[in-house]
C-alpha cells in the first residue's frame, strides 16, 4: 500500500473528525429542540437532557479517539461484550436489531469507545440507505482461526458492484450527500485493533448491487 503524504493524512484525519462531529452535533441540536418544546409544554425534559449530555461527551470522545488513531497511540483495550457495544451504537439511531446471533457473553479485547464508533458507522450507512422507515439490522458472531468474526447486515439496497472494491477509501461514496468517511474511519479502527473490516462479496453479477454485509474480524 503506497504511503500517504503527511498533509494528505492530516486532511483525511480532519475530515474524519468533522464527519463524526457533524453526526454528534445533529443529535445535540435535536435534543435542544425537544428540550425547548417540552419546557414550553411544561413536560419533563430529563430524557432529552440526558441525550444532550451524551452528545457533548461523544463530541469530546470523537476528537480524542480520532487523534489517538492518527497518532498511532496504543489503544486502551478492555474486555467488552459485543452485544452491549452494538446496542450502545444504536442509541442515537432509530434502528431495530432484527436478529442478533451473538452470545450475550461473547467478549473481545478492544477500546470500547472506538468499537462503538465502528458499529455506528455501519449503522449510519444502513440508516442513510434504508428504502423506507428504519432499517432492519441483523448481526451474528463466531470464533474462527483465533479471531472473533462479527457480521452485520441490513435490508437496504446494497452497494453498487462497481463501487464495492473501493468502499473503504476516504471520500469514496455512492450516496448523494454522503462524505465517504464513515466506512473509512471504521476500517481504520479495525486495523488499529489488529483486525480487518471487509464487505462480503455476495453479488451475482457486475450489474447487481453487493448486499451491505460487513464482516469485522478481531484478534481474541
Amino acid at each position: 500500500m503506497p504511503s500517504i503524504h503527511p498533509l494528505a493524512a492530516l486532511g483525511e484525519i480532519a475530515a474524519e473528525i468533522a464527519h463524526e462531529l457533524r453526526n454528534v452535533l445533529q443529535v445535540a441540536r435535536t435534543s435542544v429542540y425537544l428540550i425547548r418544546r417540552d419546557l414550553a409544554r411544561g413536560a419533563p425534559v430529563e430524557d432529552s437532557l440526558a441525550r444532550l449530555d451524551r452528545s457533548v461527551a461523544n463530541a469530546q470522545a470523537v476528537v480524542d479517539d480520532v487523534l489517538a488513531l492518527a497518532q498511532a497511540q496504543a489503544l486502551a483495550k478492555e474486555s467488552v461484550r459485543l452485544v452491549e457495544t452494538l446496542r450502545a451504537a444504536c442509541e442515537d439511531f432509530d434502528v431495530h436489531l432484527d436478529d442478533i446471533g451473538i452470545a450475550p457473553d461473547l467478549e473481545v479485547r478492544a477500546a470500547r469507545g472506538l468499537l462503538v464508533r465502528l458499529f455506528r458507522s455501519l449503522l449510519d450507512n444502513a440508516v442513510q440507505t434504508a428504502p423506507a422507515g428504519p432499517p432492519k439490522i441483523t448481526a451474528r458472531a463466531w470464533h474462527e482461526d483465533g479471531k472473533v468474526v462479527v457480521e452485520v447486515a441490513d435490508n437496504g439496497p446494497g452497494i453498487a458492484a462497481s463501487l464495492a472494491p473501493r468502499i473503504f477509501e476516504p471520500l469514496m461514496t455512492g450516496r448523494p450527500g454522503g462524505t465517504g468517511l464513515g466506512l473509512a474511519l471504521a476500517a481504520r479502527i479495525a486495523r488499529a485493533h489488529g483486525g480487518s473490516l471487509t464487505l462480503v462479496d455476495g453479488h451475482g453479477g457486475e450489474s447487481t448491487n453487493v448486499p451491505a454485509v460487513f464482516r469485522l474480524a478481531l484478534p481474541v
